[in-house]
């Protein structure tokens, strides 16, 4: 379900032949109302650092797809993507920030510590390194200044040392593993 969707597409003020960039696509549900609006001219360029959303858009939009472009990446690239995807000129941007249900749910990304999934913490699992490997592999202090920086954790030192003295008994794997620390 998106959120607040009559709002968004209200405020944006869409009409029949815009070009609209959907920066965090999800799995679709603001788009498919924003195509709604813009159709039958208009195109949606449509972004994502999530592949399974990429997925479950692709799926749900299926039948719009010749006004919509559909991307595996960052919104922190939209300059280059909308350049490369000619969407240089745009009637309405729409970012939706924050995790999803469908993420939330899926113990595979370990981003809930309600179930006790693979601790991978990544939009992308091609992408970078899984939270284990670099629980598992980061020094004291590479571990602390991730803590401070990206958590704001007050105890980022604390917690680091513990988890390095936690792993060389028994490596980090999943949710429980950085839940009993």
């Amino acid at each position: 379900q998106p959120v607040l969707l009559n709002e968004v597409i209200s405020s944006l003020g869409l009409k029949a032949g815009d070009k609209v960039v959907d920066c965090t696509i999800g799995g679709g549900g603001h788009a498919e109302a924003i195509l709604k609006k813009i159709s039958p001219q208009g195109r949606l360029l449509g972004l994502d650092a999530d592949v399974d959303a990429i997925t479950s858009a692709s799926n749900r939009l299926a039948s719009f797809k010749d006004q919509l472009i559909l991307v595996n990446n960052n919104f922190s690239n939209l300059f280059a993507l909308t350049q490369e995807n000619d969407f240089t000129s745009v009637d309405a941007v729409l970012i939706d920030l924050g995790w999803s249900s469908d993420q939330l749910a899926d113990n595979n990304k370990g981003f809930s510590f309600l179930g006790d999934g693979t601790l991978d913490l990544r939009y992308n699992n091609t992408s970078d390194l899984p939270a284990y490997e670099i629980l598992n592999k980061f020094t004291l202090d590479q571990l602390t200044e991730i803590f401070r920086k990206f958590g704001e954790e007050p105890n980022a030192r604390k917690l680091a040392k513990r988890i390095v003295a936690v792993r060389h008994k028994y490596p980090f794997r999943t949710v429980a593993d950085l839940l009993n620390v």
